[in-house]
């Protein structure tokens, strides 16, 4: 299945959180990939470790169920280095600062802050990648999309090798 499929974006007004509320509506089989949700406040945000993910109201929270590409198993470690890029791209169409970078794996640095971090969750052939982006921007949520489903496609022709973004991962990191 290509990644450029039409996603359908669910938006919530408030939910616990945006990974926890698609894993549920996937095992209950009342959504299926590729499908997004976008909420404008989570009760319950986290991330690795089962760390909170502060989550005031207006910033952005966005998780895509995506199918897990048959064959990509063994390689789907990759899948937060090329979110981060995917982040970092869409990112950029909305500031004009060059400071930003990634810092190994996933997180989204703008000079010294921490402004967006990647949560990925996979369960057999789905996966669940939660993005979270301190501020909010009219076509961010898009934007996001649109980059992470340019970029998996990409992966997928290059056969689940991280080669095509092994030159602009190193330039962008710290």
């Amino acid at each position: 299945m290509p990644y450029n499929k039409a996603m359908r974006i669910i938006h919530l007004d408030t939910v616990d959180s945006t990974n926890d509320y698609l894993k549920r509506e996937l095992v209950a089989a009342r959504l299926s990939p590729p499908v997004a949700v976008l909420a404008e406040q989570q009760s319950a945000g986290r991330g690795q470790f089962e760390r909170a993910w502060d989550s005031p109201p207006g910033w952005t929270y966005l998780s895509l169920a995506l199918a897990v590409p048959p064959g990509s198993q063994r390689e789907l470690g990759q899948m937060s280095l090329i979110t981060a890029l995917a982040v970092r791209a869409a990112m950029r169409k909305f500031l004009t600062q060059e400071l930003l970078k990634i810092k190994y794996p996933n997180d989204i640095y703008l000079g010294k802050r921490k402004v967006a971090g990647i949560l990925i969750e996979t369960k057999g052939d789905q996966m669940v990648v939660g993005i979270g982006v301190d501020g909010k921007a009219e076509h961010l949520p898009q934007g996001l999309i649109a980059e992470l489903q340019s970029r998996l496609q990409l992966w997928r022709q290059a056969g689940f090798s991280f080669q095509p973004f092994q030159a602009e991962y190193q330039n962008n990191i710290f």
